[in-house]
């Protein structure tokens, strides 16, 4: 009896102690950042192994990119990297807090959302490269939606206040801020925001659309406040933003769908009206006028669904787009990118 009790905890110590290589084995696996050897089959684990970071963008300039990487707390942050020189600056929001999105203003000043908790707006902030633990409040608590930011003016922004912390959760209509403002001491984000709200200079409110209840706006390619879409007992409206006033458009919302805006004044990309056993193509819609000019793109099978457009990274003119079929499918109105698509799927069929 005694031997057999002894062989058991032997047997089990040499359980525990496999379980524990096992363990380290696994965690060493997730740590390991560099891919195996070509001559070496992928790993399972390399499959659901996290990102390093998500939704990487490049700066106007191209010297830096920033990330949201997350942390062992299940919180994310926010990085900027300089690729010269391969220098990180790491801005984290605290406990319970996660950087959200963000939005390069121009080469050093990045503009970003942080949310408490993963459910409820805390606030907008503003950081200058080589200043993180510098970065300022610009609003506190409201729920709100970027819509645009002026090309003309690449330091200012158009919020729309979705719903509004002081006033109990209604709409508080769009404005315009000034993103630029200064603390002359470090920086705490539990301590910087209170309930004041906005704490940018406004430039300017704009008027709310008629209509009924506003479900969303869209800016024009260069950042401009454009359109904005209400519903009333169930049927939806458009309307265009122009000579400082709100102005219904010709447009049957209910059998045209917006994709995106065009690259004209009150031009929008849209899928044209619906035709039995035809799939729907993507066309230029004049939203003034309610008429559908220059088709753009069409599949001889596949309605245009999951559109992702590509802009010119200067003037944001349309340079292509992305849709659902089987998979992705590209499409180029570029010579430029169509020849690189070209080659790319020559290389990688």
């Amino acid at each position: 009896m005694i031997f057999s009790l002894r062989r058991s905890i032997s047997t089990f110590t040499l359980v525990l102690l496999a379980i524990s290589a096992g363990a380290k084995e696994k965690d060493s696996a997730l740590r390991r950042t560099t891919p195996v050897p070509a001559d070496q089959p992928v790993p399972i684990i390399d499959f659901f192994r996290p990102p390093l970071f998500r939704n990487p963008e490049l700066n106007p300039a191209g010297t830096h990119f920033a990330a949201m990487v997350s942390t062992k707390e299940d919180l994310t942050d926010l990085i900027a990297l300089e690729l010269a020189t391969g220098k990180i600056e790491r801005l984290t929001g605290g406990s319970g807090l996660d950087i959200n999105q963000y939005e390069w203003l121009n080469d050093s000043r990045l503009f970003f959302s942080v949310i408490q908790d993963k459910l409820y707006s805390y606030g907008l902030y503003a950081a200058e490269l080589g200043h993180f633990s510098a970065a300022y409040p610009l609003q506190a608590y409201n729920a709100i939606i970027p819509i645009g930011f002026p090309r003309e003016h690449p330091l200012q922004a158009i919020l729309w206040i979705r719903q509004s912390a002081r006033h109990e959760g209604v709409d508080g209509g769009v404005i315009r801020i000034d993103t630029r403002r200064t603390f002359s001491t470090s920086w705490n984000m539990a301590s910087a925001v209170d309930h004041d709200g906005i704490r940018a200079d406004i430039l300017e409110t704009y008027p709310n659309p008629d209509g009924g209840d506003t479900t969303g706006y869209l800016a024009d390619r260069n950042g401009e406040l454009a359109f904005a879409i209400t519903v009333k007992d169930g049927v939806p409206t458009l309307s265009r933003y122009a000579a400082r006033k709100w102005i219904r458009c010709p447009v049957n919302l209910e059998d045209t769908s917006i994709v995106d805006v065009g690259d004209k004044a009150d031009e929008l990309l849209a899928l044209g009206p619906k035709i039995a056993g035809k799939p729907r193509a993507l066309y230029r819609l004049n939203a003034a006028t309610g008429e559908f000019g220059e088709k753009l793109f069409e599949d001889e099978k596949y309605d245009f669904v999951g559109v992702r457009l590509y802009r010119h990274p200067i003037d944001h003119h349309i340079l292509g787009v992305q849709y659902s079929r089987r998979g992705p499918q590209s499409k180029w109105g570029d010579e430029g990118y169509a020849r690189i698509q070209e080659a790319v799927e020559n290389a990688f069929p």
